[in-house]
């Protein structure tokens, strides 16, 4: 009777533990020397194209499009939702309107924006009026790419995967004027399926454009998310600026204001840095020159109040301790400086790998313990912006810290074509491998599943340092495929096309027969006793 509780034991324990991640989650947060494991993104929500009450909304989607992509270079762009405002008659969310949607659609369609660059996510104002949403699916670039509400993306680069679950928040559409927000099973079910399939990932983000709190099912969500170990959560919806805290202090979520109703703290910058996350917003009203410290982290939630969970401590007891930080500006900065504490001012200068990004090394060693102040100041054209953090700093001996290789100036690549085919994007092709093996470990035909070959815009190679689309439709398996940004962001969008392969609900299989097997040991027992 031992043996069989034994084997029972271990067989209950497979089946728990078949399914857990390796995922490292926020807490790998760490200082490291060097800008290869740096990448940023852009973020903005609530364009609201149509409204009659923001008269601006036209005029900041298309700085967005025209000027913020090529000054910030994101290595991809993200819209949390209200993409139109659902003004029937002039009456905001009475129901959808067409001609919001050709404005909409005219504006990404013109900066030649691809679905491996950028993800436009749905909003309750995209549903109004609309049960099944059949005007986002219809004009949206998701829809229109993937005939679906929510999508998957990752970033690869030297240190490894990073994953990003854009979620449909508000639910199926509505009636006019009434939402019903809510995340759907199906979607609930995509989403830990993808995270299994990218257990090697480091972290995982998720986008939606409500809050948690608020749409049905969001406790579900948080729930995933906490499970991983913590992640962090991007929305709008608010129409507000704010970092806080969710499922139980281990969900760092930002929410950005809105870029049609706003001109202030509208445009959101998200930066990884060496597993360390850092959100800050510009304007549209002012938006040049914006700074943001990537590293090293700071201790305190962007609104103060509340400590970070994530926030890692710095040795002091080095003379070359690094810090970095992203400069975005219309001209080349005169000068970049950052001091620490009351130490002395050091200049910075522009990486290798990014002109945007700019390094400095300083000495700490003369600091006493605790919490110190970390500035970054910019000047450009005779004006100067700065970004100041605080940062906790603890006695040595200290530890090398960990070094990246060195920097590689990235050539723009494309990989294959929708459905595996071979592509021809701005000049560039590439042909899918064979399928890998997705979900239930079966090959796919035709490139589904299949990392993209090389080659792309100008011949530049695919590597390390791009987007990885996981994409919608069908019922294949899960997969990715390798693409890479472009030079230049503002003329082509990213530059990039992509192989986009399925996504699929959870699958269970392999524990249904692991409990099945406890049964039959169990009766078999039962009938020798």
């Amino acid at each position: 009777m031992r043996r069989f509780v034994a084997a029972a034991a271990c067989l209950s324990f497979l089946a728990l533990t078949s399914e857990s991640s390796a995922i490292l989650g926020p807490s790998a947060a760490h200082h490291a020397r060097g800008t290869e494991n740096v990448f940023w993104f852009l973020h903005v929500s609530d364009v609201h194209i149509g409204s009659p009450l923001y008269g601006n909304h036209g005029k900041h989607a298309n700085w967005l499009f025209d000027e913020a992509i090529g000054i910030v270079q994101p290595w991809f762009v993200v819209v949390t939702g209200d993409l139109v405002d659902a003004a029937k008659n002039k009456v905001p969310t009475a129901g959808q309107v067409q001609a919001e949607w050709d404005e909409y659609r005219s504006l990404y369609e013109g900066a030649v924006m691809t679905p491996s660059f950028y993800f436009d996510l749905p909003g309750n104002h995209d549903g109004y009026g609309d049960e099944g949403m059949g005007h986002y699916l219809a004009n949206s670039l998701l829809g229109r790419t993937h005939n679906r509400l929510y999508t998957a993306w990752t970033v690869e680069i030297p240190a490894g995967q990073y994953l990003f679950f854009g979620f449909n928040s508000a639910g199926n559409g509505s009636g006019p004027f009434f939402e019903k927000p809510a995340f759907t099973t199906d979607e609930i079910e995509v989403f830990q399926q993808t995270v299994l399939n990218h257990d090697s990932a480091r972290q995982v983000f998720a986008l939606a454009h409500h809050p948690l709190s608020k749409p049905a099912k969001g406790k579900e969500v948080e729930d995933e998310l906490k499970s991983l170990g913590g992640a962090y959560y991007l929305h709008g919806h608010d129409h507000d600026y704010e970092e806080y805290l969710a499922g139980g202090g281990t969900v760092v979520v930002n929410q950005v204001a809105s870029l049609g109703a706003k001109d202030t703290n509208n445009v959101g910058v998200g930066v990884v840095d060496h597993d360390g996350f850092v959100y800050r917003a510009t304007n549209t009203k002012s938006p040049w020159p914006f700074v943001v410290i990537t590293a090293p982290m700071g201790v305190d939630l962007r609104n103060g109040g509340k400590k970070h969970p994530y926030a890692y401590n710095v040795c002091k007891d080095r003379n070359d301790n690094p810090v970095r930080a992203l400069v975005f500006s219309l001209t080349p900065p005169k000068q970049v400086r950052v001091k620490i504490g009351n130490g002395a001012e050091v200049s910075m200068t522009p990486s290798v790998s990014s002109s945007n990004l700019w390094t400095a090394n300083v000495d700490t060693s003369k600091l006493t313990t605790g919490v110190h102040d970390v500035m970054v100041t910019a000047d450009v054209d005779g004006a100067s912006a700065d970004h100041k953090i605080r940062t906790r700093f603890i006695d040595g001996p200290c530890d090398p810290l960990p070094e990246d290789p060195p920097p590689v100036e990235q050539d723009a690549g494309v990989d294959a074509q929708p459905d595996g085919d071979a592509g021809d994007s701005d000049g560039g092709n590439s042909d899918a491998d064979d399928g890998a093996a997705g979900a239930s470990g079966d090959a796919q035909p035709d490139g589904a599943g299949a990392m993209g070959g090389s080659g792309g815009v100008e011949g530049g190679t695919s590597g390390a340092g791009g987007t990885n689309v996981a994409g919608q439709g069908g019922d294949a398996d899960s997969g990715v495929t390798e693409t890479q940004k472009s030079d230049d962001y503002a003329a082509s969008g990213g530059g990039c096309s992509c192989t986009t392969v399925e996504q699929t609900p959870l699958s269970r299989t392999g524990n249904v027969w692991l409990m099945a097997l406890m049964a039959s040991v169990w009766w078999r027992w039962r009938r020798r006793g």
